[in-house]
């Protein structure tokens, strides 16, 4: 619990530090699509990705959904059309329960919603075998299993949030996954990061629905 703590006020510090430190103003900043999530969405290259200019990518690495519900602000400073959230990994990895998550969940939804944008929540990826492998946060085989268990829990419920809000939910897993765990081709030595092929394929996936 103290180790929980720590992480979210240090994030909470970083998430202030970088507000302040990089400004927004509403003319300057203008997008049409904002990807906000933790490190696997930072890691994309969106402008190229998807062939545009106008996408904003506010990934932080390490951020957990508290972060994200703070910083909805930035969002709502660059006037997107459509907003795509994933988060909630690293809440799993730090042993945060499913309900909690969703609570925060709800709020963020709750929230976007209000500011009549387009949102479209994204499953939590499985984490990849090269996860346990490379010891990143997990001590045993157990403990990478039970994560993807929670993740798939997760998503479940993540997907009748979705409906009962009237927003959108895509299963990313449905094409990065296969039997709960995140295939190699598409993950890269961490077994939690994506590789560029990885990148291009949700990036396929999402296409359609920003240019429809």
């Amino acid at each position: 619990m103290r180790r929980q703590n720590l992480w979210i006020i240090g994030l909470v510090i970083i998430n202030v530090v970088l507000f302040f430190s990089c400004p927004v103003t509403d003319e300057a900043y203008e997008f049409d699509v904002v990807m906000i999530g933790d490190s696997i969405t930072y890691g994309g290259d969106w402008n190229l990705l998807l062939k545009n200019e106008k996408v904003a990518n506010l990934g932080i690495y390490g951020d957990i959904t508290d972060g994200v519900l703070n910083r909805l602000k930035d969002v709502y400073l660059l006037k997107p059309k459509i907003c795509f959230i994933m988060i909630g990994i690293n809440d799993l990895q730090l042993n945060r329960s499913v309900e909690d998550v969703m609570i925060n969940y709800r709020n963020i939804a709750t929230e976007i919603k209000n500011h009549e944008i387009k949102t479209i929540i994204q499953s939590v990826l499985h984490l990849g075998e090269k996860y346990y492998i490379n010891h990143i946060l997990g001590h045993d085989k157990n403990d990478w299993t039970n994560i993807n268990e929670k993740i798939k829990i997760l998503n479940e419920k993540l997907e009748k949030m979705a409906l009962e809000f009237e927003i959108e939910f895509i299963n990313l897993n449905d094409e990065l996954s296969i039997n709960n765990v995140l295939l190699e081709k598409y993950g890269d030595v961490t077994g939690i990061h994506l590789s560029i092929l990885g990148y291009e394929k949700w990036a396929e996936i999402i296409k359609p629905i920003i240019y429809k």
